[in-house]
């Protein structure tokens, strides 16, 4: 085993960026190295060069936005594994549910670690000149990671129904008798 922590369920990563054209080369990169390999697209496949011009033309339908680049990565707990299609079927699933229902995306596969994980490049400007909201992005990903973990039969985080914090009620009974919670004594 590496020295990384173990991912006991479906990480995602997201990073909203600039220019295409350096996420693109990273993830060529990977393919060029023998670890990486397209797992699907709706561009055309070809140099780095003509993919970032691709992309930039749509998103000259927004030349205003700073960040039209969405790169995020979909990482499985090590005890994971799914084929290229459904990993390929869970990308889209994931670009669907955040919104990415009408866009250019590429999906990536990645090999250079022991979990399996997919990088997905999208542009935010959809073909329509729509920009897909990053609003609370963060949290919509993580309630819609935690449904494709059902669908997809992949290891759920169990959640305990227990905590440690106290409830207001014994709070208030802790200052009325002097008594200390049990539960805060174990602690």
């Amino acid at each position: 085993k590496s020295n990384q922590k173990e991912i006991f369920r479906m990480i995602s990563k997201q990073i909203k960026g600039k220019d295409f054209y350096g996420v693109l080369m990273y993830n060529q990169k990977k393919i060029n190295a023998g670890i990486g390999l397209v797992l699907d697209a709706n561009i055309n496949s070809g140099t780095v060069i003509q993919q970032t011009k691709e992309f930039n033309v749509v998103r000259q339908l927004k030349p205003n936005l700073a960040k039209a680049v969405y790169h995020t990565s979909l990482n499985l707990p090590y005890s994971d594994k799914l084929k290229d299609d459904e990993f390929s079927n869970l990308g889209r699933d994931y670009l669907d549910g955040m919104g990415f229902d009408d866009n250019q995306y590429i999906i990536y596969k990645h090999t250079d670690q022991e979990h399996a994980h997919i990088h997905i490049v999208a542009n935010r400007v959809k073909f329509s000149g729509e920009v897909v909201s990053d609003s609370q992005d963060y949290k919509r990903s993580e309630a819609l990671v935690r449904k494709l973990e059902v669908k997809y039969n992949l290891t759920q985080l169990k959640l305990r129904n227990e905590t440690n914090v106290l409830s207001k009620g014994e709070i208030e009974k802790c200052l009325r008798t002097g008594n200390v919670p049990e539960r805060l004594e174990l602690q």
